[in-house]
């Protein structure tokens, strides 16, 4: 396979071309996910020399997965889609951002579920039935501490599969690694905000992207002119005190945007 459509949600149907496509052709379609390992071999919906359609089942994870085709005896080559790809990183002020600033992330495939993508999957039964006991017994003996817990626990399965988080991760020589978790709502497939730790120190800081919960990192590397095409950092400022203005307000001064002069609280 030389080429295949992407992203492909559960339920949709990707398109991949390249050469040699002899019938009979099987599918094979592998989830990349270790929390719900998933492996399914599917019919084209079409097929000719160089294409092939295949429309990937409604009950398969989303996220990152890899396909490759059998012909007659003979196995494709592997091709991934669904991962996440960046295509710019904008800082507070272009690539420069600051301690409490917010890190901007453009590209393609940056969540791992779309809203509507496939339907949530049912909460386990058992777990259900043990806590709407325990809320009909706790509003039996008028504990309503005991009823707010098993509501709270019984809305968490409910929301099982909406609690994907987009992270971003902020890696420099001699010092810990910095994750940040998207901001709620700024998450999209082709968008995720994150803001930066009060106490990040300053310095130019490698990065990394993960759709989910799983440690599966994508480095970032995007172009921003033709002296820097492949650039894979973003610069941490430090923020100078105004003078005659209390803390906690200071001012970023950066020498890329000429009028990017603020008032930070």
């Amino acid at each position: 396979m030389s080429w295949i459509s992407a992203v492909v949600r559960p339920n949709q149907t990707f398109i991949a071309s390249g050469s040699g496509f002899v019938p009979p052709c099987t599918v094979e379609l592998n989830s990349s996910s270790s929390l719900v390992p998933t492996s399914v071999l599917m019919a084209p919906v079409a097929l000719t020399d160089h294409s092939v359609m295949s429309t990937v089942p409604q009950s398969f994870p989303g996220g990152r997965a890899s396909v490759r085709l059998r012909c007659g005896e003979d196995w494709s080559n592997t091709v991934t889609i669904n991962e996440p790809r960046v295509w710019w990183v904008q800082g507070t002020c272009g690539n420069f951002t600051h301690a409490g600033g917010t890190i901007r992330v453009f590209g393609d495939a940056l969540a791992a579920l779309q809203a509507g993508a496939r339907e949530p999957a049912a909460p386990d039964a058992a777990a259900t039935a043990a806590l709407e006991s325990k809320a009909d017994r706790a509003l039996k003996e008028k504990d309503y501490s005991a009823l707010a817990w098993a509501a709270t626990e019984l809305l968490k399965l409910g929301r099982a599969e909406d609690r994907v988080e987009s992270r971003l991760r902020l890696e420099r020589e001699g010092t810990a690694a910095i994750v940040l978790t998207a901001l709620p709502g700024t998450t999209s497939q082709y968008h995720a905000e994150f803001v930066v730790p009060a106490r990040t120190p300053p310095g130019d800081y490698n990065i990394s992207y993960a759709e989910g919960s799983e440690d599966d990192w994508v480095p970032i590397s995007f172009f921003e002119s033709p002296s820097r095409p492949h650039v894979r950092q973003i610069t941490v400022r430090e923020l100078a005190a105004v003078p005659g203005v209390p803390a906690p307000y200071t001012i970023y001064v950066t020498f890329v945007c000429s009028i990017c002069m603020r008032i930070v609280a």
